[in-house]
């Protein structure tokens, strides 16, 4: 039987990113110990940011579900839900 890891959901937040052809997308973007993570509908797998290949415009901001914070011209290898 797998091991299911709690996840605090301030750990969590929806970014809103330019995909490799310029549409808009939505992913889940996870603060973890090694750096910000995406889930991505549109993957099979788990990448850091850095590695996604999305331009992101906008996210959630951290604890608040309610306000959103621009991330644009962020450094590819930062961790963009430390900043919220």
């Amino acid at each position: 039987m797998d091991t299911i890891a709690h996840i605090d959901s301030r750990d969590m937040s929806i970014a809103v990113v330019l995909d490799r052809n310029g549409d808009n997308h939505a992913v889940l973007v996870l603060r973890h110990s090694s750096g910000d993570l995406v889930l991505d509908s549109l993957s099979r797998s788990i990448r850091p940011c850095s590695r996604s290949g999305y331009t992101f415009l906008a996210m959630l901001s951290g604890g608040d579900q309610i306000r959103w914070g621009v991330v644009m011209n962020q450094p590819r290898d930062s961790n963009i839900l430390a900043q919220r």
